[in-house]
């Protein structure tokens, strides 16, 4: 966290919001001190979502290619 506010690139940084083995607040805390970065919340748990045809997953992959299109 003591270096993250020097970080000058954009960050995306996604986080499930039941993620009981990085609890959410963990990454929150490190976003605030990063000035260019972006949190998207999944709605699951740590990996459970990650199946192509989850709709969570095609969620948060479209959020990703919206993150991308807007910084590249």
């Amino acid at each position: 966290v003591s270096t993250a506010g020097r970080l000058e690139q954009p960050l995306f940084a996604a986080h499930g919001k039941r993620n009981k083995l990085h609890p959410p607040h963990l990454t929150e805390e490190l976003l605030r001190t990063v000035p260019r970065a972006e949190y998207y919340e999944i709605d699951g748990k740590h990996n459970d979502f990650m199946k192509i045809d989850d709709p969570v997953f095609g969620e948060l992959s479209t959020a990703v290619a919206r993150w991308f299109a807007s910084h590249l």
